[in-house]
């Protein structure tokens, strides 16, 4: 980004060289990941069963979404009778740096990214039983927000990353 930039600064006449061409990259090393093994994910998806966005995390596993593809998802993405769940859009909270106030926005999910995934019998039983139980808390909960999204907080507004993080 500073290249990009000093490289205008030059082309508009306000520097006469780029002071960045002098310098030596800096190799980033991304760490590896910690994964779960097969073991360790049933034990996690037998813990978090009964939670009430337990369907989330076999959904997220089992398919590989990222966080924002997972909280991204409305009822209309699953499929229940062909049992596919399609990824169309990546939720992302947006505060511009001037703005007091910030917002949910849909976003396409990364390049490639959108796709229709076939649901395990695992995935399948997650999704009818958090699908009916989101009803049940949309007609019971007193001023539910109603986002339209699939898994949401307790007042039915959008889940944050740091609150799906916290969850997990």
């Amino acid at each position: 980004m500073l290249r990009s930039s000093f490289n205008q600064a030059v082309r508009l006449n306000r520097l006469k060289t780029n002071p960045v061409l002098a310098t030596d990259p800096i190799h980033r090393v991304e760490p590896e990941s910690a994964v779960f093994t097969a073991g360790q994910a049933l034990v996690f998806l037998d813990a978090a069963k009964d939670h009430r966005l337990g369907a989330l995390f076999p959904v997220a596993l089992s398919l590989g979404l990222r966080k924002g593809e997972v909280t991204g998802l409305r009822p209309e993405d699953i499929d229940l009778d062909a049992r596919v769940v399609h990824v169309r859009r990546s939720l992302q909270w947006l505060r511009l740096p001037d703005a007091k106030e910030g917002h949910w926005i849909d976003r396409p999910p990364k390049r490639g990214s959108f796709r229709d995934l076939p649901m395990t019998e695992a995935v399948y039983r997650s999704l009818a039983s958090h699908m009916a139980r989101r009803q049940g808390e949309a007609a019971t909960t007193k001023n539910w927000i109603g986002s339209g999204y699939l898994f949401v907080s307790t007042t039915g507004a959008p889940l944050p990353e740091k609150n799906l993080s916290n969850q997990f």
